[in-house]
């Protein structure tokens, strides 16, 4: 699954979105990611929309520990729009978590339970600091 660890950003489809929105500091990558998740009904490509999630939670106040520092400046500006953002956000980390191919490789037997279990907490912290 091109993955390293728990976090947000340690993968590669959600470091190349990170990486795509850091150089074009374009809010509608974001967007799009989220609109297009929840619109297709989840299941593929979990890993970048959680990225994007975690920017709006960011945008919002709430940003995840370790996020970037440029990142973290960059999105500080962007709270009407994560506001806006909101219910569709939330709608994508319920997907993320119930319906994902990502939840399932997370929840299979051969998955390293602590991580499995940092993942999961993980995704209900973003979905708590998405509801502000």
């Amino acid at each position: 699954m091109g993955t390293w660890g728990h976090a947000f950003d340690q993968n590669d489809d959600a470091a190349d979105l990170l990486d795509d929105v850091a150089t074009t500091k374009d809010w509608a990558i974001v967007e799009e990611r989220i609109l297009t998740y929840v619109k297709k009904g989840g299941y593929e490509d979990a890993q970048p929309t959680v990225a994007a999630l975690e920017i709006v939670a960011a945008a919002l106040g709430e940003p995840p520990f370790d996020m970037d520092g440029d990142m973290l400046d960059w999105a500080a500006g962007h709270k009407t729009q994560a506001e806006a953002l909101r219910g569709d956000a939330l709608n994508a980390v319920d997907l993320v978590v119930g319906s994902s191919e990502l939840a399932e490789l997370w929840h299979e037997d051969d998955a390293d339970e602590e991580d499995a279990e940092a993942w999961c907490n993980g995704m209900a912290s973003l979905r708590s600091r998405l509801e502000g």
